[in-house]
């Protein structure tokens, strides 16, 4: 039987908590009135953190022959980005999450949503495209829950959802009676992550049902989050059909349509591919074979007749990312 709500909820209020140093650097790297002085100082009080970074500057995706001895030195090389990375991994790692190579998948579909989610907040006109990274990477954590407490049946759920070009959200809930916003927001929660980034968690998928009091800026944000991550691989070639037009055109002074929209994103589908596995490399090493066989969810029937915004149009071009 499948894991409930209220266990998956308990379960994550027995996890440890990450240091609050991790969300006050992260806090600190979106704030354009902390210098990077700063930045590299609150980092260097933290030991562990301190380590993980200066090891990474110094590893062979990064060294230039020089040994770099300071945080603000290994600031300046490895760029804002890569510690962003660090610090969402360190997160779940504190959480206990285990670095399967299906936990890999999702992150790195995770990464591919934060770094277009950033390319989808420059065409939407957000001022401050680097903060939206950070919401695009954490929106999925919830699956990463799901992933981790339900044994081989996300795998199974991911899979078919992939295959049969059906919505997440709406398979989860058949399958286990919830979703994996639910889940992300009781994450979001025990990690007492900001308000904006607790309703990014929770409307990702459904952007126009958001609260009436997010600020302009921050709706932008949340649909640039809701786009890339429709597009992004774990979702599978089928994501861009969930995509709601609606919410685009919600968004103030924004000048391009859906089309022009979706299209210029996904013609950068193969760098950003390229970027995720360099950074999958940089995090985890070199890829693993996958363990076990992947259960088959039981769904009592199958959504392909699920309406949705877009479900009678064609496929816009090169609307399938790599994975």
């Amino acid at each position: 039987m499948p894991i409930t709500l209220a266990q998956l909820t308990s379960a994550i209020k027995e996890l440890p908590e990450p240091p609050q140093s991790r969300f006050l650097v992260l806090s600190m790297l979106e704030d354009p009135k902390y210098s990077l002085d700063q930045v590299a100082n609150t980092i260097a009080q933290d030991e562990t953190l301190s380590l993980k970074i200066l090891k990474l500057a110094n590893s062979a995706q990064f060294s230039r022959n020089t040994k770099i001895l300071t945080i603000k030195d290994a600031l300046v090389l490895i760029g804002t980005r890569s510690i962003k990375v660090i610090l969402y991994q360190d997160m779940l790692e504190t959480s206990k999450m285990a670095i399967t190579p299906f936990f890999i998948e999702l992150w790195k579909s995770a990464l591919f949503t934060a770094l277009l989610t950033k390319s989808a907040a420059v065409m939407l006109r957000h001022n401050r495209p680097e903060l939206c990274f950070t919401a695009g990477m954490i929106c999925d954590v919830g699956l990463l829950m799901i992933n981790q407490f339900s044994g081989n049946l996300c795998s199974g759920l991911i899979k078919k959802v992939q295959t049969d070009g059906l919505s997440l959200p709406a398979t989860e809930d058949k399958i286990f009676g919830f979703n994996h916003q639910h889940v992300g927001v009781a994450v979001a929660q025990h990690w007492n992550l900001s308000n904006l980034h607790q309703n990014i968690i929770k409307y990702h998928h459904d952007p126009l049902n958001c609260p009436h009091q997010m600020m302009e800026s921050d709706y932008a944000v949340m649909v640039a989050v809701h786009v890339a991550n429709n597009l992004s691989p774990v979702h599978g070639p089928d994501g861009w059909k969930y995509i709601r037009r609606s919410a685009i055109s919600a968004v103030n002074n924004c000048p391009y349509t859906y089309e022009e929209i979706v299209g210029t994103l996904q013609h950068s589908f193969e760098s950003i591919n390229a970027r995720v596995s360099q950074y999958a490399e940089m995090m985890f090493g070199a890829p693993a074979e996958e363990d076990g066989e992947a259960e088959e969810p039981e769904d009592g029937g199958e959504n392909r007749g699920e309406e949705t915004e877009d479900s009678n149009e064609e496929a816009p071009p090169q609307a399938k990312a790599d994975t």
